[in-house]
């Protein structure tokens, strides 16, 4: 028998069947091409699979690195940030003079013993009396040495202007404010001769404000602005070195009624032709270094170069000139009337305390004033040397200067026009090495990662503000109020959730291979994103665009890192871990804590404070969502890195952490105890849950007992200056002190309500209560349980004739002239007792006093702030207004003001401000009732207010 051929897999599954196989004969190679033509017809030939090359690997002690440098570097770059440095004495070691916190503690402390500097009363023209002595004393230690020549003036004026804060446009008058100046020159400057004259123009003026506001002691708003500037003139004299140019040092009053002094100076002082440049000296926290936060030329950007602990970002400047900050300061006016070149400069750190009655010397950091004054001196030192641009009689350029500091070390700036050329090469680069990145990854994977990458950034932003409106709406916002940082632990994870999330959900569109080339293709991708950004900034002039510079310089570091290692290795998909994200992840963490806390340090305790209409949570939600996704651009390389089912782990974790922080934070109070009822300091006052405050970050509440001379009613008002909790506050006060009868009324005020024109136009941004005062004697002592001895003196119990208590009162008198259909009325009014009165009036206003703006061609209601220091009570103003009809001449005037000697309880220790007074004796007992009840977490702003409606 012949022996068996061999057969194949499908012959010896044909046999099974029974039947074999016919043997054909071989085809023609025509045949052939035909039948494979009409096979591929009927049967198409499958793609081949995509190659899977060799992933890059990254083991334990790889992860454990980039593990160490987010977990310790922050802290580090942290320290590193908010370090000051130490105080020093008057002298150094070899007895020279030196800036010395020592010294500007000293005035600190004095301003505050004098009290609450308010204008209008005589702790105001204490505080300028205190200064004014300062001043004398160095003249006569200045003239005493022969080389230097020291000037000063105690400028008082009148004035009027106008002002724009908050959306609306103030009228402002001020009668008898202060200013105290101090100029220093030198007899025989180093640099000038009578070949070489100097320059009529050539001082720089220093500006602080002698002044606090209501209701602060003002030890750093701005009494450390009025040490530090006293400290550099004692330091210029008492070394008696000879300078070039000139010195003025302007101690203004009546800042805090929006900005009278410095507006009297530069309308009016005799120096003010002689100034070139202007530093402006603020403070609107308590903590850390002074801030450069505007810088209007590229002479005083160089200048603040010279700074020993530099600590400015045009970010800031940026910002600031945007009008998100809804603030200003005297750096306006001398812009304005001036037209001078400057820095703006301010303490910001720990800005819970502005404006309020913790702003005392203990509240200071220590090093801040160091920092302040050291930093002032070397700006004053170049400003005064004979490279100074001072002496140049050329104009100031442009601020077209990129700058930031970096933690108060290194101090960098650059053209914009050398940022054109850098920009574009870096971008240039990066954009061949990131689309280096992308080829041949397919265009199914780059689409869908960029798809991926855009609705990531949309969902990164949209989550966080989709959980601010959640707690907005559950009524727990600002749960991040106690503490600066806490909006990155609530935000910056919400936005990862989300953007993750959004990554997850696109993978599920490519197969396992194609999602091993998404590490490179996102790499590539956020390469792009950033450098793109960088150029569309620096398009519009937006000077922050370092800031994606730096982004984008940092990717490029990395892949290079990645593209060297690839040279000498072999080819596999991914990233070199190490290369790529290890060195790189250095300078963004740098950049990420520089820019985060100095966001963050501003507007978590700003926000915080906003009105009601203020979008506080969202402003908070997507400023630290931006900041968390921008400065984290490996966040999406590093995520697709890892395995699918460590992809699901981690979203997992974002959710339980989110949810986490966001339920302590909800149920667990800055009292650190759970529950509705929420026991302060030995009190019973209820808070409930998510109550955000206490003695470090306290909830600012207005309470001012007003007394109405038109109808004698007797009201007090609550305000609440933010939108978080407010507890059982108002129905507590209301409980205790309310006429029985009297209603708890919850209003929101507008332009045409008056119960806090006093501060307007802030009172338009307050969420207010009024209930009609019980003055039986009866009314709160029913809340005093078993205290008979408190019963029989509560109440009014303590105050003989509330009834005919003599309240102050506005006192008028005009001269007038009437027309065809018009009336010109020249009133003097009379505010004696009477501190920031403000009148309200509807009318058709033709002319008035004020030089700007002419009057609205309109019948309307008008707003006139007052200020007048309390030793000129008499204020004038001309007024021509239709009249609309006949017998309607008469111009209805409401006008309100607090009583100097009712401004408790800081007046109550003053002459004139004893407890007799109906508004000391209910205020006084509010202060100590809510101190029991709430302890430190509530700061009062309390008044007696008067107000009335006269027709004049």
């Amino acid at each position: 028998m012949p022996p068996k051929s061999p057969s194949t897999p499908r012959q010896r599954r044909g046999r099974k069947g029974g039947k074999q196989p016919i043997p054909s004969t071989p085809a023609s190679p025509g045949e052939q091409a035909k039948q494979a033509k009409q096979q591929q017809k009927h049967h198409p030939v499958v793609a081949t699979a995509p190659v899977h090359l060799p992933l890059q690997k990254a083991g334990k002690l790889s992860w454990t690195l980039l593990g160490l440098i987010f977990a310790i570097l922050p802290w580090v770059f942290g320290r590193l940030h908010y370090a000051l440095p130490e105080p020093l004495p008057p002298l150094d070691a070899d007895g020279i003079p030196q800036p010395s916190e020592e010294v500007v503690r000293s005035h600190i402390q004095a301003l505050e013993d004098i009290g609450y500097r308010i204008v209008g009363t005589p702790a105001a023209l204490a505080g300028e009396q205190y200064v004014l002595d300062q001043v004398l004393e160095l003249v006569e230690q200045c003239n005493a040495r022969n080389v230097l020549n020291c000037e000063w003036w105690h400028q008082k004026g009148d004035g009027l202007h106008a002002f724009e804060i908050l959306d609306h446009e103030v009228l402002k008058s001020y009668t008898g404010i202060s200013n105290i100046i101090l100029k220093i020159s030198a007899f025989h400057p180093p640099s000038y001769d009578i070949h070489n004259p100097k320059p009529d123009k050539d001082a720089i003026l220093l500006g602080a404000h002698i002044d606090s506001t209501f209701p602060s002691p003002g030890a750093a708003d701005d009494a450390i602005g009025v040490g530090v500037m006293l400290d550099l003139a004692r330091t210029l004299i008492h070394q008696n070195n000879p300078f070039d140019n000139s010195i003025i040092f302007l101690f203004n009053g009546a800042e805090e009624t929006l900005q009278d002094g410095s507006h009297l100076y530069s309308i009016e002082h005799s120096t003010r032709t002689q100034v070139k440049a202007v530093i402006n000296l603020e403070a609107a926290g308590s903590k850390g270094g002074a801030l450069l936060f505007q810088a209007t030329s590229g002479e005083m950007i160089e200048a603040y170069g010279k700074v020993p602990y530099p600590k400015g970002t045009v970010i800031a400047a940026d910002v600031f000139s945007s009008g998100i900050i809804m603030s200003d300061t005297d750096f306006g006016q001398f812009e304005k009337y001036l037209g001078v070149s400057g820095l703006d400069m301010a303490i910001v750190g720990h800005s819970y305390f502005y404006h309020t009655h913790h702003d005392t010397l203990s509240s200071i950091q220590p090093g801040s004033a160091q920092h302040f004054t050291s930093n002032i001196h070397a700006v004053v030192s170049h400003l005064l040397s004979p490279s100074s641009p001072l002496s140049s009689t050329l104009p100031w350029s442009p601020p077209d200067k990129v700058y930031f500091g970096l933690f108060d070390k290194v101090f960098l700036y650059w053209d914009m026009k050398a940022a054109d050329r850098w920009y574009t090469a870096l971008a240039a680069v990066s954009g061949v090495l990131a689309v280096g990145r992308l080829k041949g990854k397919g265009w199914k994977v780059i689409t869908t990662a960029s798809l991926a990458t855009i609705s990531a950034l949309a969902g990164g932003l949209i989550g966080p503000n989709l959980l601010a409106f959640t707690l907005t709406k559950l009524g727990k916002p600002l749960l991040w109020f106690t503490h600066e940082h806490l909006p990155a632990l609530i935000y910056i994870p919400t936005a990862f959730l989300s953007s993750l999330s959004i990554h997850l959900f696109f993978t599920h569109f490519l197969s396992p291979v194609e999602r091993t080339k998404l590490e490179a293709v996102h790499y590539g991708i956020q390469m792009l994103w950033s450098s793109w950004m960088m150029l569309a900034l620096q398009a519009v002039k937006v000077r922050s665009a370092y800031l994606f510079a730096g982004i984008t310089l940092f990717l490029l570091i990395g892949a290079l890192g990645d593209g060297a290692v690839r040279v000498w290795g072999k080819e596999r998909e991914g990233m070199n871990f190490k290369a790529t994200y290890l060195l790189p992840s250095i300078g963004l963490i740098a950049f990420f804590v520089e820019a985060i806390t100095a966001a963050l340090d501003i507007f978590t305790p700003l926000t915080g404070r906003m009105g009601k209409t203020a979008p506080a949570e969202h402003i908070v939600a997507t400023l630290t969502a931006a900041c968390g996704l921008g400065l984290f651009p490996t966040l999406a390389p590093l995520f697709h890195r890892l395995p699918r089912q460590t992809q699901r782990k981690v979203v997992l974790v974002l959710k339980i952490w989110v949810a986490g922080v966001v339920a302590y934070l909800g149920t667990v109070g800055a009292g650190g105890g759970v529950g509705v009822i929420w026991k302060g300091r030995g009190g019973d006052g209820e808070r409930g849950l998510g109550w955000v405050y206490d003695g470090e970050h306290p909830k600012r509440v207005g309470l001012n007992y007003n007394y109405n001379h038109t109808d004698q009613s007797h009201i007090i008002h609550i305000a609440f200056m933010d939108l978080g909790p407010t507890g059982t506050i108002p129905s507590s006060l209301h409980a205790r002190y309310a006429l029985p009868s009297s209603p708890l009324i919850h209003k929101d005020l507008e332009d045409e309500d008056h119960d806090w024109d006093a501060i307007y136009p802030v009172s338009t941004f307050l969420d207010t209560y009024k209930f009609e005062l019980d003055i039986s004697g009866q009314g709160f002592a029913q809340g005093l349980e078993g205290q008979e001895e408190e019963k029989e003196k509560g109440g009014w119990g303590g105050v003989e004739g509330v009834e005919n208590f003599e309240w102050p009162e506005m006192g008028w008198s005009v001269k007038e002239k009437g027309g065809d259909g018009f009336r010109d009325v020249e009133i003097t009014f009379n505010f004696t007792d009477l501190v920031w009165p403000v009148l309200s009036f509807h009318a058709h206003v033709l002319s008035w006093s004020f030089p700007e703006p002419a009057p609205p061609a309109e019948y309307m209601q008008h707003h006139i702030k007052f200020a007048n220091s309390v030793d000129s009570p008499l204020t004038t103003l001309k007024l021509r207004y239709k009249v609309e009809e006949p017998g309607q001449e008469k111009l209805g005037v409401h006008w309100s003001a607090f009583d100097v000697s009712q401004m408790n309880p800081f007046t109550t220790p003053h002459p004139g401000g004893g407890t007799g007074k109906p508004a000391t004796v209910v205020l006084t007992d509010m202060w100590d009732w809510i101190g029991e009840q709430w302890g430190g977490d509530l700061d009062l702003v309390t008044g007696g207010v008067v107000c009335g409606v006269v027709q004049i």
